[in-house]
């Protein structure tokens, strides 16, 4: 095979991967528009997998604002104490919360939440999920994406990627 034949064959390659990352991209986020117009008390997720964006420092917690927090939903009944959870406060915003103690009834069970001390009492209703992992800073390119400059610069982008892709095609034949 001749050199530009290779060249080919790589660039042909690398504009498959991101043509599948970005559709994959496009999937997973209309798989969260869909759940959520469907479950607006909870936050929607994939696979019991939920993406938060933190507003506020928990720094208790280790978790500054602006981070991606990735959480998942499982059963009340196997968080253990010391947990970092999520929940929802008087059915309104999301807040970052440990574990500090589980009371198990004979109807439900219940956590008892520490947050710069004062403690929550809260049931399954309440709880979004468990925290799994905390990307710092990747929020504020999510923030910024959902703001209106965020969805010029988005359409934009789409428009100069598609433009690129038709001259580049004229270019080769």
């Amino acid at each position: 095979m001749r050199k530009r034949d290779l060249s080919e064959i790589k660039k042909y390659k690398l504009q498959l991967i991101i043509r599948v990352v970005c559709m994959l991209l496009i999937l997973f986020n209309l798989s969260i528009v869909i759940s959520s117009l469907v479950n607006s008390n909870k936050v929607s997720g994939v696979l019991s997998y939920k993406p938060l964006i933190v507003s506020t420092d928990a720094t208790q917690f280790n978790i500054k604002k602006g981070a991606l927090l990735i959480i998942k939903d499982i059963d009340i009944d196997k968080y253990k104490v010391n947990d970092i959870v999520v929940y929802k406060k008087d059915g309104k915003e999301n807040l970052v919360a440990q574990v500090s103690e589980k009371e198990d009834n004979d109807e439900e069970t219940i956590l008892l939440l520490y947050n710069y001390g004062v403690d929550y009492k809260i049931t399954k209703d309440n709880v979004q999920g468990i925290k799994v992992l905390s990307i710092p800073f990747i929020g504020y390119i999510v923030l910024f994406l959902q703001s209106p400059l965020g969805v010029v610069f988005f359409i934009l982008s789409l428009i100069l990627m598609v433009l690129w892709y038709i001259y580049g095609l004229s270019e080769e034949h």
